[in-house]
């Protein structure tokens, strides 16, 4: 995985959104954008409509339409998607199938406890990386030393 450098700004603001949520026990849903070199630069976050339930989360095809337009026209990419599990993270059947970034190199990354957790703690979220095919899970150490907040 490359490095991923996230602005603070954008990780409190993404954690204030999931927590929001996780209040009233419901999943949430972020993307993060940026540039794409040789790193990723996370330099902000897209909050789609969605509907949300305790297990699970929905966007429609027209808000990823959207979505993809407003990214391209600030000339940016889509680099992470990111939400909330109710306890454990990892990547459900679910995730696979409804994932909205497919693009290889693209990361999703689930975040346990509806976003409860120390959100600088990075060894915490599983992160997945799409390769074509599949998402691959990231190893903890692996993610621990990618992610940096700038």
């Amino acid at each position: 995985m490359k490095q991923a450098f996230v602005s603070r700004i954008v990780l409190d603001k993404t954690f204030e959104f999931l927590q929001n949520l996780g209040k009233k026990k419901l999943e949430a849903h972020a993307l993060w954008i940026g540039k794409e070199n040789d790193s990723f630069m996370i330099n902000d976050v897209v909050i789609p409509k969605q509907n949300n339930g305790m297990i699970n989360f929905e966007v429609n095809p027209q808000e990823i339409h959207r979505i993809n337009v407003l990214v391209n026209q600030k000339g940016l990419q889509l680099i992470a998607q990111i939400h909330t599990h109710p306890y454990d993270a990892f990547h459900s059947e679910i995730d696979d199938e409804g994932a909205i970034l497919l693009l290889p190199g693209s990361l999703s990354i689930v975040i346990p406890n509806f976003g409860f957790i120390d959100k600088e703690d990075f060894g915490q979220w599983a992160v997945y990386c799409f390769d074509g095919k599949e998402w691959k899970e990231v190893d903890e150490k692996e993610v621990r030393e990618s992610f940096k907040i700038v």
